[in-house]
């Protein structure tokens, strides 16, 4: 068994996805409250050890080596994104730890991207996708007509008269969230905690990609895919004569 092959195949896989999150993430760089991915990279045993082969099949000069480099999949950073003032009344960014509770598609679903919006309903929805704005009651948000307001402590108030208050949550282990498009999370059962979160009205937060780490790091990987990519060919090469050119002179 060749195992410059088998390794150099498994950096060439794991490059190639960390390219295309680096790639999501640079996508998303003006995106109003994204959070970006990271992805984790893991060392991969020998299929000996894995799957706990005999003894007498370990050989430590190439088990030793290890099985390369696997994905361990990705986490969301979700590091607080800077400020950007807009000045329109029913835009808010969230200071601190903390979501937004909208209806989803027959379920509740969480988001920081404060660009909310009154639909011809009159209800608080989000611009991304006019999803409706809950209050801590689970309940839609009815704004009606008249000027709204939106204070530091999620109360809503329409011509100066309280209309709701926003439900702002926390999760104790944010790594439950999961993405599901719009800037919008679901939490898969996971329990939500009170926030205190700071509204600011007025804004919005800015996307959490760092663009110049985020190129830094699609280079560097575009030089590890590269370099692994010799390494395969120069085992293939080395195959080919171990095949056409040792057989002959034995």
């Amino acid at each position: 068994m060749n195992y410059g092959l088998y390794l150099s195949a498994a950096a060439l896989r794991v490059q190639e996805y960390r390219q295309e999150v680096i790639a999501n993430n640079l996508a998303n760089v003006n995106t109003t409250a994204f959070k970006s991915d990271q992805t984790v990279i893991r060392s991969r045993r020998s299929a000996v050890q894995e799957q706990a082969f005999p003894a007498d099949l370990y050989v430590p000069i190439v088990d030793d080596v290890g099985g390369g480099l696997r994905s361990g999949g990705t986490y969301t950073d979700f590091s607080q994104g800077s400020l950007v003032r807009t000045g329109r009344d029913l835009d808010i960014a969230l200071k601190g730890e903390g979501f937004l509770s909208v209806a989803g598609d027959g379920r509740t679903e969480y988001t920081r991207d404060g660009r909310l919006d009154r639909d011809v309903e009159g209800n608080l929805v989000t611009v991304a996708d006019g999803c409706k704005v809950l209050d801590e009651s689970g309940k839609p948000i009815h704004l009606g007509d008249g000027r709204v307001t939106i204070e530091g402590n999620g109360t809503v108030r329409v011509n100066g008269e309280v209309q709701a208050h926003l439900a702002l949550v926390r999760f104790a282990d944010p790594t439950v969230l999961q993405k599901v498009g719009a800037n919008d999370y679901v939490a898969d059962g996971a329990k939500t905690q009170p926030s205190d979160a700071q509204v600011v009205s007025g804004h919005v937060e800015s996307s959490g990609v760092d663009p110049t780490r985020a190129l830094v790091d699609m280079m560097t990987g575009q030089r590890v895919y590269e370099a692994a990519a010799r390494m395969l060919q120069s085992a293939d090469t080395m195959t080919g004569h171990a095949v056409n050119d040792i057989a002959r002179l034995v």
